[in-house]
């Protein structure tokens, strides 16, 4: 199971690093997120907060762009 579900993780990045991304896998990496943050927060592998907290700046900025891109029509 885990596998798969980093396997969905690396399949969406790569998507949207090559401008294929669409708003069903943004939410497969949001709900990817908020799974990591819940964990994170209950104590397993609370080291890596920071990172939890890096991407969600990064999900935040990639929607910003979405919408951005779609309101000025490209």
């Amino acid at each position: 199971m885990i596998n798969t579900m980093l396997l969905q993780c690396y399949t969406a990045l790569d998507a949207f690093k090559h401008g294929h991304g669409s708003q069903a896998l943004f939410m497969t990496l949001c709900r990817h997120l908020l799974v990591a943050a819940e964990l994170c927060q209950l104590g397993h592998a609370s080291d890596f907060d920071e990172d939890i907290t890096h991407a969600h700046e990064a999900l935040v900025t990639l929607d910003a762009r979405h919408v951005s891109t779609t309101a000025s029509g490209r």
